[in-house]
């Protein structure tokens, strides 16, 4: 897959041997990478937004490495609560059940959607809000799609072409094949 323009975008590769190995610690520690910019936690408070993993912080719990790599500032963007603990969580329990049920190696991706036209911003940070997040999961040759609402919560199946539909709209410069 060629992903072309993307700012706020995670990929996470796990093969079954890797899945079998998952495990309920967290990391749970937020943190601030070297750059000391626009990434804090701050702005989040009292906000009403979660800070969002790109990469969830569950799939990679077989490495403790990778585990507290997902709490880096930089694998995150705003997410509405209880969007981030309802319909995303939700979503993200199916993935790893469709791994656990098909049994080989899924390639994960997420990402986020902004409306360049109407910029929004957490607070008064510079941390944009995006209006929606996608997930991809390519399991045994197939490609499923997912589209989330950062608005109103809910998430529905969509097709590579309506994603990609989205970016245009959307004012991005982006493009999935």
């Amino acid at each position: 897959m060629n992903f072309h323009g993307f700012t706020e975008l995670s990929q996470h590769i796990i093969t079954y041997n890797q899945f079998t190995k998952l495990d309920s610690e967290r990391d749970d520690k937020w943190f601030i990478d070297t750059y000391k910019g626009k990434y804090t936690k701050a702005p989040y408070l009292y906000s009403g937004f979660d800070l969002g993993h790109l990469t969830p912080s569950h799939i990679t719990s077989y490495n403790d490495t990778l585990n507290h790599a997902s709490f880096s500032l930089f694998n995150q963007a705003p997410q509405l609560a209880s969007f981030n603990r309802g319909k995303w969580a939700q979503l993200e329990s199916h993935v790893e059940d469709s791994i656990s049920k098909y049994k080989t190696k899924a390639i994960i991706t997420t990402g986020v959607i902004y409306d360049d036209k109407n910029k929004t911003y957490l607070g008064n940070s510079r941390i944009k809000i995006p209006v929606a997040y996608f997930k991809i999961l390519e399991l045994g040759g197939k490609r499923y799609i997912w589209l989330g609402s950062n608005i109103n919560g809910s998430v529905i199946s969509i097709t590579l072409k309506e994603l990609n539909d989205l970016f245009v709209i959307n004012g991005m410069k982006v493009k999935i094949k």
